[in-house]
């Protein structure tokens, strides 16, 4: 982590995204698709060691009839490479 004040505020969001990614895993199951795509780009960013996360966006995706969910899910999976 730098000393540039962004890079503290990056570094504190995503510990605490991390922290509570099983409530934000609960949220791609919910009944309102805005939700399911904002879950998946949250989780995007956080650390998932165990991969937990990735295998969650999958079967949500694979799971999911609504086409512009399942890009969220799709581009949320795919940007976790970048983090």
């Amino acid at each position: 982590m730098s000393g540039y004040p962004a890079g503290w505020s990056v570094a504190a969001a995503r510990a605490a995204i991390t922290a509570d990614t099983s409530a934000l895993l609960a949220l791609l199951d919910d009944n309102e698709r805005t939700i399911r795509i904002d879950a998946a780009y949250v989780l995007a960013t956080a650390a998932d060691p165990e991969h937990s996360v990735r295998s969650a966006l999958a079967g949500r995706f694979a799971a999911e009839g609504d086409a512009m969910v399942r890009a969220a899910l799709l581009l949320g999976d795919v940007s976790r490479i970048m983090f």
